[in-house]
């Protein structure tokens, strides 16, 4: 229901305050954890929408952000080729086919310097591993 505190009647401004604040405290931490993505040595600050490797900024274009986002946010799994391509391309109306998947993979391989950072699953799709 959303309710996170109770203070009964007649209750003092500064519990009030106090409360307010421990929310607000519990609220921020669990927005900045969900901020930053780690895989292996490859971070992803989602509000900035920057990606490091090693602490060093790596430049990346728009679909390969969004790749690389997919792909972490969904670590550990295997993503099919079908999903990639509706959620990264086709929602924007795009005419997209099978290779474009191939080659913004093969672009972001390379630019993460990291050939089997992104496991190629035959037939099926691809997986980000730790």
């Amino acid at each position: 229901m959303g309710g996170d505190d109770y203070i009964t009647k007649p209750f003092k401004l500064s519990v009030l305050q106090s409360r307010i604040t421990a929310v607000l405290r519990r609220t921020l931490k669990q927005q900045i954890k969900e901020d930053v993505l780690w895989c292996k040595n490859i971070k992803v600050i989602k509000s900035q929408t920057r990606v490091y490797k090693n602490n060093n900024e790596i430049e990346l274009t728009v679909g390969e952000y969004n790749l690389l986002l997919q792909l972490i946010e969904n670590k550990n799994k295997t993503l099919t080729r079908a999903v990639l391509l509706e959620n990264l391309w086709d929602i924007h109306g795009e005419f997209v086919n099978n290779n474009t998947l191939s080659v913004a993979i093969k672009r972001l391989r390379s630019k993460l310097e990291d050939e089997a950072f992104i496991k190629t699953v035959r037939g099926i799709g691809y997986r980000l591993e730790d």
